[in-house]
Protein backbone atom coordinates (compact mmCIF):
# COMPACT_ATOMS: atom_id res chain seq x y z
CA UNK A 1 0.00 0.00 0.00
CA UNK A 2 1.16 3.51 -0.78
CA UNK A 3 2.99 5.20 2.18
CA UNK A 4 0.88 8.34 1.76
CA UNK A 5 -2.31 6.33 2.24
CA UNK A 6 -0.84 4.62 5.34
CA UNK A 7 0.12 8.01 6.80
CA UNK A 8 -3.34 9.46 6.14
CA UNK A 9 -4.98 6.46 7.81
CA UNK A 10 -2.75 6.83 10.88
CA UNK A 11 -3.37 10.57 11.16
CA UNK A 12 -7.13 10.11 10.88
CA UNK A 13 -7.20 7.82 13.92
CA UNK A 14 -4.89 10.04 16.00
CA UNK A 15 -6.02 11.67 19.20
CA UNK A 16 -6.72 10.99 22.85
CA UNK A 17 -9.65 8.75 21.97
CA UNK A 18 -7.44 6.47 19.83
CA UNK A 19 -5.49 4.83 22.67
CA UNK A 20 -7.17 1.51 21.85
CA UNK A 21 -5.55 1.57 18.42
CA UNK A 22 -2.13 2.40 19.87
CA UNK A 23 -1.19 -1.25 20.26
CA UNK A 24 -1.96 -1.86 16.59
CA UNK A 25 0.25 1.10 15.65
CA UNK A 26 3.07 -0.16 17.89
CA UNK A 27 2.96 -3.55 16.20
CA UNK A 28 2.89 -1.92 12.76
CA UNK A 29 5.87 0.33 13.58
CA UNK A 30 8.30 -2.58 13.86
CA UNK A 31 7.53 -3.85 10.38
CA UNK A 32 7.29 -0.44 8.71
CA UNK A 33 10.02 0.42 6.20
CA UNK A 34 8.89 3.93 5.30
CA UNK A 35 10.37 6.56 7.61
CA UNK A 36 7.53 9.04 7.16
CA UNK A 37 5.01 6.40 8.22
CA UNK A 38 7.11 5.55 11.30
CA UNK A 39 7.22 9.28 12.12
CA UNK A 40 3.41 9.45 11.82
CA UNK A 41 3.05 6.48 14.14
CA UNK A 42 5.15 8.28 16.77
CA UNK A 43 3.03 11.42 16.39
CA UNK A 44 -0.16 9.41 16.72
CA UNK A 45 1.04 7.62 19.86
CA UNK A 46 1.96 10.96 21.41
CA UNK A 47 -1.44 12.40 20.60
CA UNK A 48 -3.07 9.74 22.80
CA UNK A 49 -1.22 11.23 25.82
CA UNK A 50 -1.39 7.71 27.26
CA UNK A 51 1.36 6.58 29.63
CA UNK A 52 1.06 3.00 28.41
CA UNK A 53 3.01 3.94 25.25
CA UNK A 54 5.99 5.56 27.01
CA UNK A 55 8.04 2.34 26.97
CA UNK A 56 7.42 1.79 23.28
CA UNK A 57 8.26 5.40 22.42
CA UNK A 58 11.48 5.17 24.43
CA UNK A 59 12.45 2.10 22.40
CA UNK A 60 11.61 3.96 19.20
CA UNK A 61 14.16 6.65 20.10
CA UNK A 62 16.75 4.25 18.68
CA UNK A 63 15.33 4.64 15.17
CA UNK A 64 18.13 5.44 12.69
CA UNK A 65 16.14 8.22 11.02
CA UNK A 66 16.38 11.71 12.59
CA UNK A 67 12.88 12.71 11.48
CA UNK A 68 11.43 9.71 13.27
CA UNK A 69 13.46 10.42 16.42
CA UNK A 70 12.35 14.07 16.36
CA UNK A 71 8.70 13.00 16.19
CA UNK A 72 9.23 10.52 19.01
CA UNK A 73 10.67 13.27 21.20
CA UNK A 74 7.63 15.41 20.43
CA UNK A 75 5.38 12.47 21.28
CA UNK A 76 7.11 11.92 24.62
CA UNK A 77 6.85 15.63 25.38
CA UNK A 78 3.08 15.50 24.79
CA UNK A 79 2.75 12.63 27.26
CA UNK A 80 4.74 14.63 29.87
CA UNK A 81 6.13 11.74 31.87
CA UNK A 82 9.17 12.88 33.91
CA UNK A 83 10.67 9.38 33.65
CA UNK A 84 11.35 10.08 29.96
CA UNK A 85 13.41 13.24 30.44
CA UNK A 86 16.72 11.41 30.67
CA UNK A 87 16.03 9.43 27.49
CA UNK A 88 15.12 12.66 25.71
CA UNK A 89 18.20 14.46 27.05
CA UNK A 90 20.45 11.76 25.54
CA UNK A 91 19.64 13.30 22.14
CA UNK A 92 20.74 16.83 23.09
CA UNK A 93 23.91 16.50 21.00
CA UNK A 94 22.31 14.74 18.04
CA UNK A 95 23.62 15.67 14.59
CA UNK A 96 20.12 16.70 13.49
CA UNK A 97 19.08 20.29 14.19
CA UNK A 98 15.45 19.25 14.42
CA UNK A 99 16.18 16.56 17.01
CA UNK A 100 18.19 18.99 19.14
CA UNK A 101 15.48 21.65 18.87
CA UNK A 102 12.82 19.15 19.93
CA UNK A 103 14.95 18.18 22.94
CA UNK A 104 15.08 21.83 24.02
CA UNK A 105 11.33 22.28 23.56
CA UNK A 106 10.56 19.04 25.41
CA UNK A 107 12.78 19.80 28.40
CA UNK A 108 12.56 23.59 28.66
CA UNK A 109 11.52 24.63 32.14
CA UNK A 110 11.08 21.11 33.46
CA UNK A 111 12.40 21.08 37.05
CA UNK A 112 13.23 17.35 37.02
CA UNK A 113 15.57 17.53 34.01
CA UNK A 114 18.93 15.78 34.14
Amino acid sequence: MNPWIRKEAILRVSGPESADLGHVLCAHYHGETDQSVRACIATSLGSTRDLQFVGTLREMLRDPNPRVVANEIEALERIRDPSTYEAIFEHALDASHRVRANVVVALWGKPQCP
